[in-house]
């Protein structure tokens, strides 16, 4: 909250000037004056390609166990991935990946199996894992639902995008930029070749939450994020991550915090998880 003048005792200090260049790659470093964020802006700077892999390796992108953050900036450096699509040809490079310090066969094999089930991940998974501009869990799952295919994206609009319910003409912008942009057109074919699903795996059926909006706060016994978000929406309703007067009612686990004040604040009905259960058996098989 302020400095430890203490610790600048004989120390000789300059002011912080923000750096014109990415101090792994050199390229010169972005602004864009409506944020804040100064970035590199190079997706094949090892430090950003790196993270980018980390976070598509991700439990909640396409969850490919046996990746982090260290494996990720190793296979980086060393050449083997220099794109996303290149994580699905290391199995073509078993013998070089063995001649590795600390890579084992027993890993490996588990490394690739965990690899080729990831291509059957959902295309909301997919989104996420691609590291677009401003598209969170939330977003995906709201593009995935609405257009269904990736081919359908890539082929939507802006005013198609911004028309979804929950994304903005800034998050707009940007998805729409992203799938226009050639070098992304790219990757997405060649993630296309390597098998990689790029459809919804399941449909919106007719159910009690057909137009409800639903708040889940605090931990859940039962599901996780993901899981009561994919129940709901498979039911015809839209988990949302705030609550407002047109929230149907809360589910509350442990915890729950200001999103608890906040409905009772609106009026909006709370029940517990025991409660939900109970309401909706008939539906949770």
């Amino acid at each position: 909250v302020g400095p430890v003048l203490s610790k600048r005792k004989g120390r000789r200090l300059s002011r912080f000037a923000m750096p014109k260049h990415c101090p792994v790659c050199g390229a010169g470093v972005q602004h864009d004056p409506e944020q804040a964020a100064y970035y590199c802006p190079n997706r094949e700077c090892i430090a950003q390609m790196s993270r980018i892999v980390e976070h598509y390796t991700g439990r909640e992108a396409l969850d490919i166990e046996g990746f982090g953050e260290t494996l990720s900036r190793r296979l980086v450096e060393l050449g083997f991935v220099n794109t996303l699509s290149d994580l699905y040809s290391l199995p073509k490079q078993r013998e070089q990946l063995l001649a590795l310090e600390g890579i084992g066969e027993k890993t490996l094999d588990r490394l690739f199996t965990n690899l080729e089930a990831s291509k059957q991940q959902p295309l909301q998974r997919l989104l996420l894992g691609l590291s677009i501009p401003h598209v969170g869990i939330e977003t995906a799952r709201a593009l995935s639902q609405n257009f269904g295919t990736i081919e359908n994206i890539r082929n939507a609009s802006f005013e198609e995008i911004e028309a979804i319910d929950g994304i903005g003409p800034v998050v707009s912008k940007a998805i729409y930029a992203y799938f226009q942009d050639q070098a992304a057109s790219a990757l997405i074919d060649r993630l296309i070749a390597a098998g990689v699903r790029v459809d919804e795996e399941f449909t919106t059926k007719r159910g009690p939450f057909e137009s409800l909006s639903i708040v889940a706060t605090g931990s859940l016994s039962r599901w996780s994020r993901n899981e009561i978000e994919v129940l709901v929406t498979r039911l015809g309703g839209h988990l949302s991550g705030n609550v407002s007067k047109t929230t149907s009612f809360v589910i509350a686990g442990q915890g729950g915090g200001n999103k608890l004040e906040k409905a009772k604040m609106l009026d909006v009905e709370i029940i517990d998880e025991e409660e939900f259960v109970s309401r909706y058996s008939e539906w949770l098989d």
